[in-house]
């Protein structure tokens, strides 16, 4: 049984990270676009969510939605769909995986203590007439 923890709602275009990229002398790093969106998910996550963080030994589910705005090359069909409130699925770049990435590091410390507390995670990714991710977090009891 799970009961509802937070939801939690990030306007903008989702960000994909990537793994680290390394320099010529071996040094790791994350390109600064990657840096300023984990920032910008960190600082709208402490606005939304007042409460304490969920503690390590708490299990949590989490449904992720991703919707990214229709781009003008999309189908018209697919464009008055969009248009009416229906929502199509996005099978194209940039892969759910590193999707999810990037926004699990950046709500530990603020949700939940660490990532591997999610032990069922459900993501889709949309075509909206919006840029959003929306974060859904249940905790298992």
């Amino acid at each position: 049984m799970s009961v509802f923890v937070c939801q939690l709602e990030f306007p903008g275009v989702p960000k994909a990270v990537q793994s680290f990229r390394y320099t010529r002398t071996g040094r790791k790093y994350q390109p600064g676009d990657v840096m300023s969106w984990k920032a910008y998910i960190d600082t709208m996550a402490r606005e939304q969510y007042q409460c304490q963080v969920i503690p390590a030994d708490v299990a949590l589910e989490m449904d992720v939605i991703f919707e990214f705005a229709i781009p003008k090359s999309a189908k018209k069909a697919d464009r008055v769909a969009v248009g009416e409130g229906k929502l199509i699925p996005k099978t194209t770049k940039p892969d759910t995986d590193n999707l999810i990435k990037g926004l699990a590091d950046a709500l530990a410390g603020i949700v939940y203590q660490r990532d591997q507390q999610v032990f069922q995670l459900s993501a889709r990714k949309w075509l909206s007439y919006r840029n959003m991710t929306t974060v859904i977090v249940r905790k298992w009891l």
